[in-house]
């Protein structure tokens, strides 16, 4: 049995590495390999994955397409490619997504007739659905929903979601997530506590817990939302960074994190928070009574679990991070190091930045307006949680980089 699953692993190893880069996903690919496997009888020797495959030639034609130099070749390439594959829903979409001809308004009109094609093709049609068609259709949804929230277009986005919900049980859209920004912001309490208490782990879930948190606050609901925060600082601890702020929150953090964090980030830690409150933007926005509370809050259990915390908390909490990096005797070094890029003179090229980034460049030995001149831009755009808020900050600072 062991020896079967190698060969199967590696005829997968072997498909991925010949075909890999022509799928959307490294998901698509897995389902279509596992759809040829479960055809060949789970004999992994009769696979043939020929180029006379119509599948593959269209992913291969598309893949074509998006090297071509000219745009005559590349719309015949395209149009090549669908033929191959009528159903590549991932062709339709970027045709859609990168006409020039057309406005936001008939983006959605027309995104909104591509997704009902795709339904009744894909979804509806019969039980032996193809997984990559599927996987496909799935995606073209999400990204309407989300073109949908952007818009503002609340009750729209919220029946696509759900939707989602209900088709894809595993959430790999992260519908949810929306689902609970969407009735924090339509302040409807009803639907957002009904949706949490049917949740699995909801009470563990920080992405979870800020947007119920805020709508509890919002709508009157103070006791609620102050014993969820409590739970929310034990599932999260990095909510501190939230409150490092005098008197309103991280924004420049938050407007960055949709750009830089929204494929990559670290689940339960500063970013994961990030990327709820940029959902929820229009709820904080010249709120300072969401953002008191809150911080008051904060502030008398962080006082009630630590007597000696005080205006120089901002510097323990980051030493927390570095003291995990740094040996013993390096951490004083470690500690000046962090008082000093929060100094305000114009020697510091870390002056007005957040505290989350702060402490990612300081991680990635970047302290001085020399450590920058050793670094390309790419290479500090590159840091997971470092955007181009952040760069703009460092040129305001006069910071130089290797390549400027």
């Amino acid at each position: 049995m062991t020896h079967d699953r190698d060969i199967v692993r590696n005829a997968l190893q072997q498909f991925i590495q010949e075909h890999g880069d022509m799928f959307p996903s490294p998901e698509d690919a897995f389902h279509y390999f596992m759809r040829e496997f479960n055809m060949s009888e789970h004999h992994p020797g009769a696979l043939n994955f020929e180029q006379s495959d119509p599948f593959l030639q269209s992913l291969e034609t598309f893949q074509e397409a998006m090297n071509a130099t000219s745009q005559s070749k590349r719309n015949l390439l395209i149009d090549q490619a669908l033929e191959l594959w009528p159903n590549n829903w991932h062709i339709h979409a970027y045709q859609l997504m990168t006409s020039e001809s057309i406005d936001l308004t008939d983006l959605i009109d027309k995104y909104e007739k591509l997704e009902r094609k795709a339904y009744n093709e894909t979804w509806k049609t019969s039980s032996k659905r193809e997984d990559i068609e599927v996987d496909a259709y799935l995606n073209i949804k999400k990204h309407f929903s989300d073109i949908l929230f952007e818009c503002g277009l609340l009750d729209k986005a919220q029946k696509h979601y759900e939707e989602l919900l209900r088709m894809d049980k595993t959430d790999t859209a992260r519908a949810r997530y929306k689902l609970l920004a969407i009735y924090a912001r339509k302040y409807d309490w009803k639907n957002a506590w009904k949706f949490y208490l049917k949740v699995d782990e909801a009470e563990s879930d920080d992405q979870i817990l800020l947007p119920i948190i805020i709508l509890a606050i919002l709508t009157g609901r103070l006791e609620v939302g102050l014993k969820l925060f409590k739970q929310l600082m034990e599932v999260n601890p990095d909510v501190s960074y939230l409150f490092e702020e005098e008197n309103e929150w991280p924004y420049p953090d938050i407007l960055e994190s949709n750009d830089v964090l929204s494929e990559r980030f670290a689940p339960f830690s500063y970013d994961s928070l990030l990327l709820s409150l940029y959902d929820l933007l229009p709820l904080l926005y010249d709120n300072l009574y969401l953002y008191e509370t809150l911080i008051k809050a904060y502030d008398q259990s962080d006082t009630q679990s630590n007597e000696q915390t005080n205006s120089q908390s901002i510097f323990l909490k980051l030493m927390r991070v570095e003291e995990e990096i740094a040996p013993p005797f390096l951490t004083e070094k470690v500690r000046m190091n962090l008082f000093s890029m929060h100094s305000q003179d114009e020697s510091n090229p870390l002056r007005n930045i957040g505290v989350g980034q702060i402490r990612l460049l300081i991680q990635n030995h970047l302290q001085t307006y020399d450590d920058f001149l050793k670094k390309t831009e790419a290479q500090v755009k590159s840091i997971r949680g470092i955007g181009p808020v952040t760069i703009k900050k460092l040129k305001e600072n006069n910071v130089r980089f290797k390549d400027s």
